[in-house]
């Protein structure tokens, strides 16, 4: 990853990280995750943990309703499953081409590299999936 000037991980080390791994080949995919993934970690790690952790210490239930306050989270999930949709979409339709080509998509090889990850949210995990699929749709639909 590139260097940046968010510091999250070393701002939040009482956060608690799940660590994983993501597998690319795209170039363009890859600049996304380098200038990407510590704002989506940040952002989603406020909005999702430190939102509740505050809410639910300073608020009693009578006060605020949860959908209201959930909102943006809400919003961040709905905004992952439509971007899930769309790459399903384009994958399924790179896949009926390549099948029309007599080929399949296990058949398709890749030289990809691996980039370790630290995982904070759901939101992060659903965004690093959203990342491998861009990356399978780039190598199958977008010649280059």
């Amino acid at each position: 990853m590139r260097s940046s000037s968010i510091h999250f991980f070393e701002r939040n080390q009482d956060a608690l990280f799940a660590p994983g791994f993501v597998s690319l080949s795209s170039a363009m995919i890859v600049k996304i995750m380098a200038s990407g993934f510590e704002v989506i970690t940040r952002d989603t790690f406020f909005i999702t943990c430190r939102a509740r952790q505050i809410l639910s210490d300073n608020l009693h239930k009578k006060i605020y309703s949860e959908e209201e306050i959930f909102k943006a989270e809400h919003a961040i999930n709905g905004h992952l499953e439509k971007l899930h949709e769309y790459f399903d979409t384009r994958i399924k339709q790179g896949e009926q081409k390549l099948q029309g080509a007599g080929f399949e998509i296990d058949e398709i090889q890749r030289l990809v590299s691996n980039y370790e990850t630290l995982t904070v949210t759901n939101a992060v995990t659903q965004y690093l999936d959203l990342l491998s699929k861009a990356d399978l749709y780039t190598a199958i639909c977008i010649p280059g």
